[in-house]
């Protein structure tokens, strides 16, 4: 329960808006590493609505990967 706990703490933060990029984000698949173009641009996880991806089958492999032990 606590690494799950922590785990979902670490993938919030890793979530967030960078303002160092004009507030874009990042895909939240660790193996993929894409930044939006533009706001927005991506798709939130629809459980959660805190992860962002830009694919389906980014979302599928991060909640392969252990998306789904924090959302």
């Amino acid at each position: 329960q606590e690494i799950q706990y922590w785990a979902g703490v670490i993938m919030r933060n890793a979530c967030r808006k960078d303002d160092s990029h004009r507030g874009i984000r990042q895909c939240a698949n660790m193996l993929c590493g894409r930044w939006e173009e533009y706001p927005c641009e991506f798709a939130k996880c629809r459980w959660c609505r805190k992860a962002k991806y830009c694919s389906k089958e980014c979302q599928s492999t991060a909640w392969s990967e252990g998306h789904r032990f924090w959302c």
